[in-house]
């Protein structure tokens, strides 16, 4: 019998090898075969689709047909969500698949491959324990964070506390050699130094920053980027932060689970010299107008340095028009400290990752499988609104009837003439309400409909997630993990496409969920409408690029003579 073992732990300083004894300790008993183990270090909370071991699991049992179970030490280690769990067990069971979880000692399917409703009646039931679980433990967690702050004056937060203080009992104190520094920053601003001047300054004087202060280490690795503790130095965005920190005058606000409540923290600052720098800081704030959503925020980083990349905003040549923001490029240029790598254009780097996305099977139909949850969900506003529409058709009737009636009784001078047009006022007004929801109602339907019937088809499914700039943010937040940009700086692109002599190229790796170890990748051209998919293997991270790299091609393409463009798009055709 072929079997996968799954181990997951939810931190990096846990370990999934004793799950994995455990469960290789069963096969052998069992004298099962082991086909792959998949392990993760990652949060149950997450859903299995942001999970790229889950994801790499689920992609196997879909292209290999001899596989028969899936054990796990315990239920958890399928996630925390009731929800997402029976969703993965779904997907296994349609696949003639059994889970095992061995703490809980349960079984998915009998061995005629029949569906066991009484493991799967357990399974929900522990399943919804478990979160039960996880909901109880986190309000416990979050009450006694609220008295620690509101009652014991503790200070909550990282290791890296606010520049000015140090911890005494879990409590702020000034650190008044520090708190000198914070004092400096708001006289130099207010004497008219901007926040990149102040940076330079205490850079100049040498003044140590946080990380300086508190790095216990010689040196830290931060996105392929070796840094040692005198290579932190004091940024404008830091005095910015600091500028703006209502810690300083013992106001600032606890934000998630401590909305609401104010934290506790010695003043440094005087409450009238705060308010004056906020109406400085706020007076120099220029309006910016973007006709671009940044939907790769944060996802972003420099092959070369390992920086993020960052939207960019050109000054405008006229001082009458407004800037608009028109390219990612490297963090590094903003400190002049350029690494030399590309900048790319935003709709065009957003267009080529799309094109790629849609033009990959198991990413296209993982897209698609985020996104049925809206088809589910009209379906069912559907449902309501023709519920409701007939309920308020019947009221029309009723409303009809209740006229004819009261119409025969004044014709049979049954009625007199006020109490009849009192009632015909009154039943009027109710028929313009409910025609008037009839109407609303309608023309809802009618959109929701619509909607339902491009979900149909495939092709308008897609193109409805790429236009709809909400739906397109929200699918790229669960789809990428991230994305890296190389600089193509020698190339042999000119004997397959048309090249201008002045055109830069840039290799792009997208790191998804399903694909978090085996990135996708294409060329994408700055000035140019080309985008090209070639092997991973053809781009070597110093810059070199070379379309049909011998070595590279497999004995079928060669008897073909097929070049090793995979895909050639034009971008103005997507």
């Amino acid at each position: 019998m072929n079997v996968i073992i799954y181990g997951r732990v939810s931190t990096e300083n846990q370990d999934y090898s004793r799950q994995v004894m455990e469960l290789e300790r069963y096969c052998l008993a069992h004298e099962w075969k082991i086909v792959e183990v998949f392990t993760e270090k990652v949060s149950g909370t997450k859903s299995s689709s942001q999970r790229g071991e889950m994801n790499r699991l689920l992609q196997l049992i879909e292209n290999d047909n001899s596989i028969q179970g899936v054990l796990v030490t315990e239920l958890s280690r399928i996630g925390r969500d009731t929800g997402d769990v029976l969703k993965t067990i779904k997907t296994l069971t349609e696949k003639k698949i059994w889970l095992y979880s061995k703490r809980e000692n349960i079984t998915t399917l009998r061995e005629d491959g029949t569906k066991d409703t009484n493991a799967s009646l357990t399974l929900t039931i522990l399943s919804g324990i478990a979160e039960h679980e996880k909901e109880l433990i986190t309000h416990r967690t979050v009450s006694g964070l609220k008295h620690n702050v509101e009652h014991k004056k503790r200070w909550t937060g990282g290791v890296f506390l606010p520049y000015g203080y140090k911890r005494e009992e879990k409590k702020l104190v000034v650190e008044e050699k520090e708190a000198e520094v914070v004092r400096l920053i708001f006289k130099l601003y207010l004497q008219g130094l901007g926040t990149k001047k102040i940076a330079e300054k205490l850079n100049q004087s040498k003044v140590p920053t946080r990380y300086n202060l508190s790095l216990q280490k010689d040196q830290l690795t931060i996105r392929k980027r070796t840094l040692k503790k005198e290579d932190f130095v004091w940024r404008d965005g830091t005095v910015y932060g600091i500028l703006t920190n209502e810690v300083y005058v013992g106001t600032k606000k606890g934000g998630n689970n401590l909305k609401g409540i104010t934290l506790f923290s010695p003043p440094i600052i005087e409450m009238e010299t705060f308010e004056k720098v906020q109406i400085g800081l706020k007076s120099k704030q220029i309006k910016r107008e973007t006709k671009f959503t940044y939907y790769f925020q944060n996802k972003l980083f420099c092959g070369k340095c390992g920086r993020t990349y960052y939207p960019h905003q050109r000054t405008p040549k006229e001082t009458n028009k407004v800037a608009s923001d028109n390219r990612y490029i490297c963090l590094s240029k903003r400190y002049q400290e350029c690494c030399g790598n590309y900048g790319i254009g935003i709709p065009k780097l957003r267009d080529g990752i799309w094109s790629v996305l849609r033009h990959n099977k198991n990413e296209i139909e993982n897209i698609l499988s985020l996104n049925s949850e809206n088809l589910v969900s009209v379906e069912k506003q559907i449902d309501l609104l023709i519920k409701e529409i007939n309920t308020l058709e019947n009221e029309n009737k009723t409303i009809n009837n209740e006229e004819k009636r009261h119409v025969d009784l004044y014709i049979k001078n049954l009625m007199s003439d006020i109490v009849y047009q009192g009632v015909y006022k009154e039943l009027n007004k109710r028929r313009e309400k409910v025609e008037r929801s009839l109407e609303t109602l309608k023309d809802e339907l009618k959109r929701k409909s619509s909607f339902r019937e491009k979900q149909a088809n495939v092709n308008l499914r897609i193109r409805d997630i790429k236009e709809n700039s909400g739906i397109f943010k929200r699918t790229i937040e669960n789809v990428i993990n991230r994305i890296v940009i190389y600089p193509v700086v020698d190339h042999n692109l000119k004997n397959y496409i048309r090249v201008n002599g002045q055109d830069k190229f840039l290799f792009i790796e997208i790191y998804t969920y399903i694909n978090e170890n085996t990135p996708l990748v294409f060329v994408i051209s700055q000035r140019g409408d080309d985008i090209i998919t070639p092997r991973r293997e053809e781009y070597s991270k110093d810059g070199k690029l070379e379309i049909g790299k011998p070595d590279t091609l497999n004995t079928e393409e060669e008897e073909e003579g097929m070049i090793s463009i995979r895909k050639l798009h034009k971008l103005s055709h997507l």
